[in-house]
């Protein structure tokens, strides 16, 4: 099910990047990139299982997808490397924020940026809904809302239940002048990452902290990250005097799969979880999430994890389907895999297997 959807995701940002590095002069590019596998015997297992994606596919994966020894890595990458890798050809980096205003440049005057409000509550009103400041006054009315403000999300309404929860990461990075050699031309991940010279600098990391809500930049999150470059690349740089960087929140789910399309009627089925004993609310079927009753003009697009560029235009594909009733994109076991509502299904499946 994720490599699946991790698929079908990964073709639709390639596509959404493109977009912002041609017309919208983002910073990037898609000349592949690496995930370094080096684990003893990596290369044999790598390519019995792209074998097996081949026979699955019935056909040629390898526009998308091929494995390269530790030779071919190196001469893609242009540093050397000692393992193994998958090599992903459309594959890249870009600036995350040139992304999202590319993503507002192409809808034009059909989409409007605000900055500097906060949404303190949601009020249904009517066939509509209120979004209300922290002094109670109105902001916005509409008919449909996404609640997509990652780790916040779930607070306008009411922090349902579900296995959700912030990941602290720290990312770092070095002066160019820091690094000996030759520096990477493609994204190189697996034990860490490190992206190639991005404004005069090298930037790698990221550590990964379940339930520290610390935002300084540690010392001891860069040394992370150091250990993790020179496990990634064999390269130590000639100097750290000068290392920065930055420290963030990820919203991810227990199952590592975003949570994307409309809200489950959190009131109804008692904050969005079903009692684990009971029967449904009347008229409805819970065991599966295309079942579960919503609540109407509600919807949710979050727990993107680490994967945010790369979930983000397919995330948005399914949600304006959603929205508008639309052709979805996915098949219906996938769309089920990223709904909001599986959570009130699993504990209804759970209680009845009890």
């Amino acid at each position: 099910m994720h490599a699946r959807f991790n698929r079908a995701a990964a073709l639709q940002a390639a596509a959404a990047v493109a977009v912002a590095i041609e017309h919208h002069d983002a910073a990037g590019a898609l000349s592949g990139l690496l995930r370094i596998d080096a684990a003893p015997g990596a290369f044999e297992r790598m390519q019995e299982a792209l074998d097996a994606l081949r026979a699955a596919s019935a056909g040629d994966v390898s526009d998308y997808l091929r494995v390269v020894d530790a030779g071919e890595a190196s001469r893609i990458s242009g540093i050397a490397l000692a393992h193994p890798a998958w090599f992903y050809p459309r594959g890249g980096w870009v600036d995350p924020g040139a992304l999202a205003q590319s993503f507002l440049a192409r809808a034009g005057s059909r989409a409007t940026l605000r900055t500097g409000r906060t949404v303190d509550a949601l009020r249904r009103s009517g066939d509509r809904w209120d979004l209300i400041d922290a002094a109670g006054a109105l902001l916005e009315t509409a008919d449909a809302v996404v609640l997509a403000g990652a780790g916040d999300a779930l607070r306008l309404v009411g922090s349902p239940d579900w296995p959700v929860e912030a990941v602290r990461g720290q990312l770092s990075w070095l002066a160019l002048d820091a690094w000996p050699g030759a520096q990477p031309q493609v994204p190189v991940a697996g034990s860490g990452y490190v992206l190639p010279p991005v404004d005069g600098r090298l930037i790698f990391g990221a550590t990964t902290t379940v339930g520290d809500s610390d935002a300084r930049v540690r010392a001891s999150d860069h040394a992370s990250n150091l250990r993790r470059l020179a496990v990634l690349t064999g390269v130590e740089p000639t100097r750290v005097d000068g290392i920065g960087g930055r420290t963030a929140w990820r919203s991810s789910a227990e199952d590592r799969l975003p949570l994307v399309g409309a809200l489950p009627a959190l009131d109804l089925l008692g904050r969005g979880k079903a009692p684990e004993a009971g029967p449904p609310p009347r008229g409805h079927r819970l065991d599966q999430p295309r079942f579960v009753p919503r609540e109407p003009g509600l919807f949710i697009c979050s727990a993107l994890g680490s994967r945010g560029i790369t979930w983000s235009a397919l995330a948005a594909q399914v949600l304006a389907a959603t929205i508008t009733g639309g052709p979805l994109p996915l098949e219906a076991d996938l769309i089920d895999a990223i709904d909001p509502a599986r959570f009130v299904s699993r504990a209804v499946r759970r209680a009845r297997a009890g």
